[in-house]
C-alpha cells in the first residue's frame, strides 16, 4: 500500500472537479471554503485534469446506468489508462473489478499515510477530514472502528 503515496502526481476527471463543492475552513465548522481547481493545485502542485478520450466518454456514458456521473467519468478513466482509481462510491467500487479496474479508498490512503506519521498528527488529520469534509467511514469498510477511534475526542 505504501505505493500509493509514493505517487505524485493526481488525475482528476474534469466532472468530479465540477462535483467536489465546499470544506469548513476549520475543526470550528466557522466557514465554508470553495473547492476549486486553485484550491486542488495549491494542496497538490502535480494535480492533472485529464481530457476525456473519445473510448472513455463511451465507457462512462454506459457507466453512468449504474452510477453518478463523476464515478462513471473517473472509472473509465482508470479502466482505460489502466491506472488506480481512488473512490468511497459504493457502485463504483462494486463495478471497477469488472473493467479491470484497481481500486483504493480515502481509508486505505489514509492508512498507508499514517505508518510514517505520529499517532497525534493521524489523530488531527482524521479528526480534520472528519470535521471539516463531514467525512464518515463506510459501515462495510474494515478500517472503519480505526476512523472512528482515532478521529474521536
Amino acid at each position: 500500500m505504501s505505493e500509493i503515496i509514493a505517487s505524485h502526481s493526481l488525475l482528476i476527471a474534469p466532472t468530479v472537479l465540477g462535483e467536489a463543492l465546499w470544506i469548513y475552513r476549520d475543526d470550528e465548522r466557522s466557514e465554508k471554503v470553495l473547492i476549486n481547481e486553485g484550491l486542488i493545485r495549491e494542496l497538490h502542485p502535480a494535480l492533472q485534469i485529464a481530457t476525456i478520450s473519445d473510448a472513455e466518454r463511451a465507457l462512462a456514458i454506459a457507466l453512468t446506468k449504474e452510477m453518478d456521473d463523476g464515478e462513471a467519468e473517473t472509472l473509465a478513466i482508470a479502466s482505460l489508462r489502466t491506472v488506480r482509481m481512488c473512490s468511497d462510491d459504493h457502485a463504483a467500487l462494486r463495478v471497477a473489478p469488472r473493467v479491470s479496474v484497481v481500486t483504493v479508498t480515502t481509508l486505505e490512503l489514509l492508512d498507508a499515510w499514517a505508518s510514517a506519521q505520529s499517532q497525534a498528527r493521524v489523530r488531527q488529520a482524521l479528526r480534520s477530514l472528519r470535521k471539516r469534509a463531514n467525512y464518515t467511514a463506510p459501515r462495510s469498510h474494515p478500517l472503519r472502528d480505526w476512523f472512528i477511534r482515532e478521529s474521536s475526542e
